[in-house]
């Protein structure tokens, strides 16, 4: 999961952390000539996810945005990145994803790079502390052999 919910039954493990970037249709003014920073996309249609589905990921990034001058203009909510993907693809507006969505995107996007959107996001294996099925044990052992981090306990 993305960050996950901070809840003491709870333990995780950081699987990668993810860049987020700009992504905008092929054929976009922003596509022709990439903005340098955020602020650079205040009067840009952006394509956003409702607060509904992560209140505390949505307003962090907000805040983040905000302290570097942004403030995005939404014209439309999409429910998952594959849906504001396809609304980028099809002309409606800009979005900042992480970089990984990029692997399954349609044609007609692109993504860009910002000097000043320097945020990660960590995907995160999470288990019930009190997990003890062997199937389960053994998931975590992997995770972290493989580790960017130590687990949070």
């Amino acid at each position: 999961m993305l960050p996950p919910p901070d809840d003491d039954e709870l333990c995780s493990h950081c699987l990668y952390e993810d860049r987020l970037i700009l992504v905008t249709s092929a054929g976009s003014r922003l596509a022709e000539h990439p903005p340098r920073r955020l602020s650079d996309l205040n009067s840009e249609g952006f394509i956003w996810f409702e607060r509904s589905a992560s209140p505390v990921y949505h307003d962090k990034l907000i805040h983040a945005f905000q302290r570097r001058g942004f403030t995005p203009h939404v014209v439309q909510e999409g429910t998952d990145n594959a849906t504001m993907l396809c609304l980028v693809a099809a002309g409606m507006g800009c979005t900042i994803l992480p970089e990984m969505t990029m692997a399954g995107a349609p044609d007609g996007v692109v993504s860009h790079r910002l000097t000043d959107l320097d945020l990660t996001l960590p995907l995160m294996l999470v288990w019930r502390r009190d997990a003890s099925l062997p199937a389960v044990r053994r998931l975590i052992e992997i995770a972290e052999s493989q580790a960017l981090g130590p687990a949070t306990r």
